[in-house]
Order: C-alpha cells, then sequence, then structure tokens
C-alpha cells in the first residue's frame, strides 16, 4: 500500500510540473512569483491529511492546475504574501552592495511600495487564472519606472521543486522548508513558507526567506559566471594590460559644473589591431557602499604593441547623494576598479566575458 502512494505521489508531482509550468520560453517568472508557483507546487503530491500544512499545499497546487482562483484565495492570502514579498525585494534592492545607494532612491522604492504590492497581487492572480503572467502594455506605460526597475530586478530563473526540506510548527504557525533546484548552480536552495492554521486547513501567509533566496542565488550565480568567466579573463589579461588609474577632479567657483575625469594606460600585448575596448569601472567608498558603476567603451584603430591612453569623464550632479561623495572623498579613501569586458580586434574576433549564465 505504501508504494502505491508513492507511486501516485511521483505520478501527481509529475503531472503538475509538466501541466502546471508554460513551455521552456514561457516559463520565467519573476522571483516573487517563481518562488511562489514553485511553494505551491513543491508540496503537490506528498501528503493527503486534510489538515495538514502539506495537504494545503497539495490543494493549492490543484488550485494552480485547474486555475482554480477562489480555491487558490482560500488557501494563499496574496495579499500579505505579495506585501512580504514587496517587503524583502525592497530590502534586497536598498541593501545590494553591488546597486548605487542613495537616499532619495531610497525613499522612491519605499513610496512605491503600496502599487508595487498592487503589481504583484494582480501578477499572482493572472497566474493562476491564465497559466502564464502577460504584461498588459496599457497598464505598464503608467507604471512608475521605479516599479518596473524592482520587477526587473528580480532575476528571471526556471527552476524545479526538489521537495519538502522539513516542516517546522510552533502553536498555529508552520514553517515549510521548500528545496528548490536552480540549473547552473552548484547547491540547491530552501525557500521557508509561512503557514498559519485557520482550523480546520493551513494558509501560506508569507514567503519568509524570499530575500534570503534571492542573495543566496546572486552568490551561486557570480560564483558560477566567475568559474566560467576565468579562462576568458586570462586571455583578455595576456591581450591587454591596464595600468592603475588616474583620478582628476574639475570644479568651477560656483560648484555647479564639477566633473571627475578617470584615465589609465592600455597596453596592446597581442599580434592584432583591436578596434574596441568595453571595461567596466566600479568605485566604492573604502568604508561605505558603491559610489559608481558604469560600462565603458572605447573604439579606435590601435596597433599591436602599442599603449593607449582609456578616458572617461562625468558630471557631477550635486542633488545625487552618490556623486557628491564621490567627488568630496579623498582619493585615498576610494577604491577604484576597473576591468575589461569586450576586446573587439581588426579581424572580425573578439574576447567577450559571459554578463549572465549560458
Amino acid at each position: 500500500m505504501d508504494g502505491e502512494e508513492t507511486n501516485i505521489d511521483n505520478v501527481i508531482t509529475q503531472e503538475l510540473n509538466s501541466d502546471v509550468l508554460p513551455p521552456k520560453k514561457k516559463r520565467v517568472l519573476p522571483w516573487v512569483l517563481a518562488v511562489l508557483v514553485l511553494a505551491l507546487l513543491g508540496g503537490g503530491g506528498y501528503y493527503y491529511w486534510t489538515t495538514t500544512p502539506e495537504y494545503s499545499l497539495k490543494m493549492i497546487a490543484k488550485a494552480i492546475k485547474h486555475h482554480d482562483l477562489p480555491t487558490f484565495e482560500k488557501y494563499v492570502d496574496i495579499e500579505s504574501v505579495s506585501t512580504r514579498a514587496v517587503d524583502q525585494l525592497c530590502e534586497v534592492a536598498i541593501n545590494d552592495p553591488e546597486e548605487i545607494q542613495n537616499e532619495l532612491a531610497d525613499g522612491l522604492i519605499e513610496m512605491f511600495k503600496p502599487q508595487l504590492v498592487k503589481v504583484v497581487n494582480k501578477e499572482v492572480k493572472s497566474f493562476v487564472e491564465k497559466g502564464s503572467v502577460e504584461t498588459d502594455a496599457s497598464q505598464d506605460k503608467e507604471d512608475p519606472v521605479v516599479v518596473k526597475d524592482l520587477l526587473n530586478k528580480a532575476k528571471d530563473q526556471s527552476m524545479q521543486v526538489v521537495g519538502t526540506k522539513y516542516v517546522k510548527k510552533e502553536g498555529n504557525i508552520a514553517i515549510v522548508g521548500l528545496e528548490i533546484k536552480v540549473p547552473g548552480y552548484d547547491k540547491n536552495l530552501v525557500a521557508d513558507l509561512k503557514m498559519r492554521d485557520m482550523g480546520n486547513y493551513w494558509q501560506l501567509a508569507e514567503l519568509s526567506s524570499l530575500g534570503d533566496v534571492i542573495n543566496e542565488s546572486k552568490r551561486l550565480e557570480k560564483a558560477k559566471l566567475d568559474k566560467l568567466n576565468q579562462p576568458i579573463v586570462e586571455k583578455i589579461d595576456k591581450a591587454l594590460a591596464l595600468g592603475s588609474v588616474t583620478l582628476i577632479r574639475n570644479s568651477d567657483d560656483w560648484g555647479w559644473d564639477d566633473s571627475i575625469t578617470f584615465s589609465a594606460d592600455a597596453h596592446l600585448n597581442g599580434t592584432v589591431a583591436v578596434n574596441e575596448i568595453q571595461a567596466q569601472l566600479n568605485v566604492k567608498a573604502i568604508e561605505g557602499g558603491l559610489l559608481l558603476n558604469e560600462d565603458l567603451v572605447f573604439q579606435g584603430n590601435w596597433t599591436p604593441g602599442t599603449s593607449i591612453p582609456l578616458t572617461w569623464s562625468k558630471e557631477i550632479n550635486p542633488f545625487i547623494d552618490s556623486d557628491q561623495l564621490l567627488f568630496e572623498t579623498p582619493t585615498e579613501q576610494l577604491s577604484i576598479d576597473i576591468q575589461p569586458q569586450l576586446i573587439k580586434f581588426a579581424d572580425g574576433s573578439e574576447l567577450k566575458l559571459l554578463d549572465e549564465l549560458p
């Protein structure tokens, strides 16, 4: 009997994973939706006890499969899930060490939280009813830029559920740990789902570790990218040797026309002429966050075996915190890093770093 139930569980899980998710090209959702949907599918075929968190997950999965929004809304507090997900997304955005921080942008993020909650809420319902998330073009044009940027920051992934790793109950609250496999990563992620006891069933209330899942996924992705890019980095370093970066501040008497200039000498070590160099410039305060992140493009017709100056200037906006800090912080308190990303040669060949996992 146990063997039969296990076989039935496997069939249900396979059926859900194959039928609920759209084709590969469409099976790409923002992290909020991806973790939510996977969370719901994860409990799909494991247990049948009607008063357990696992059973509620099974009912949620069935609601998605049959596009049954009323049942879905019974077992998922969509407003609560969306609100807490947005809170965590905003926290990730504000505290991201790879993003330029400034109080104005952080304030705008906080201002648009309620609207972003509505967007996430709408997309969740759309997925349940239609099996996919479709952007309404007219509505999209009305959404604030900050909302769009945050949704775009939720890295799109194709993921699959490994299973339920643990269930921890404390009073009327249960935490279900869902193990998720992301293609290309060297380890699985675990997303915590907070569920509340509604008497004779459990309701999903929060994706409580969404922020941790996003941060860990970014760390794993960077580690994988660094590993894949290492052979390309070695080839780029052989073809191009960059000297140290020099920083020059320019200012007028009124302080309204401040600018900063970066320059570095590049020596071309190869045997083929170079037509283009693309590089990424990062400037951090040693005791602070990221102040500048720029993609630089230099074009020319440079002979191999020669040295060329690479120069780039930036105007300082007095109303942007990071610009002001960049201009005012002493050079010795700054960490300046410039990394070549692409070299295009005159013969049509190129060396290019991967910017995302293949």
